[in-house]
């Protein structure tokens, strides 16, 4: 099982949601489905290389080959496959961090999905990172790592954009409380975030609803509290992002509300 690790330097707490690493001397190969998010998600893989086909990413060995990888979107599941161990180091930074941390990979952003970015001296230094020995030493360096590359804080309209997107509004109320048109808050937004407004609100949604089924609250209650006109209405918006029905999903997936896997 893959373990997700929250931060524990207090600089990075407004930046990353948490990260993970993989070791080439694991035995068990992971494979599992994961799930639309508003995470950007940044993976450093060294001596490997990354395959899509369709709904599958393959991961496979492929000595002295080191790629980096940023996602910002999928609207369903995909589904990871390892056919070999690899060293992996990939970090889930929170909406907006990416421009604060990892600036020079803004223009990969806006593509749904870039497996190999052109940045030479990020991989250097993730490289770097992947040989330290032992979980603390290694913790201990990522977060460093992160920790020295925060450059700014995260865009104020950026930011206000996304706390009421998390509550719920609509394009059409942030742009009359703004006084913005909404065009120019899609426009802002998607260059910030790599989504649009649109698909942000209906992923939060999404993800709220998992946090709240987390303290036993009753799919009823998980369909009004999260703004869907009715049962029928939740269940279309959950097989969208996930094809699963929600009691069957909440079930199968192991992980947190931060981040949730389905292990195959």
């Amino acid at each position: 099982m893959i373990e997700f690790r929250s931060p524990q330097n207090e600089k990075l707490l407004s930046y990353i949601e948490g990260y993970y690493y993989l070791s080439e001397k694991n035995e068990k190969l992971p494979h599992y489905l994961t799930f639309p998010n508003n995470y950007t998600i940044v993976t450093f893989i060294k001596n490997g290389s990354v395959q899509q086909k369709g709904k599958i990413i393959y991961i496979t060995k492929s000595n002295g080959n080191s790629l980096l990888s940023v996602i910002t979107q999928y609207k369903s599941p995909l589904e990871i496959r390892y056919l070999d161990p690899v060293d992996e180091i990939t970090i889930y930074l929170k909406p907006g961090a990416l421009a604060c941390i990892f600036p020079e990979l803004i223009n990969d952003s806006q593509v749904k999905t870039v497996f190999d970015c052109d940045a030479q001296f990020l991989k250097k230094e993730f490289n770097r990172i992947s040989n330290k020995e032992g979980n603390k030493d290694l913790d201990t360096e990522i977060e460093k790592f992160l920790a020295n590359r925060i450059g700014r804080k995260i865009d104020g309209l950026l930011a206000e954009m996304i706390k009421r997107l998390n509550n719920n509004q609509t394009i059409g109320e942030i742009s009359a409380e703004l006084n913005l048109s909404r065009q120019y808050i899609s426009n802002y937004f998607k260059d910030g975030i790599g989504k649009s407004p649109t698909e942000f609100r209906t992923i939060s949604r999404f993800r709220k609803a998992i946090k709240n089924h987390a303290i036993d609250e009753t799919l009823t209650k998980l369909t009004y509290e999260n703004s869907f006109f009715d049962q029928a209405h939740f269940n279309k918006y959950f097989k969208l992002l996930t094809s699963y029905k929600p009691k069957d999903f909440f079930k199968q997936t192991q992980g947190n509300n931060k981040v949730v896997w389905l292990i195959i």
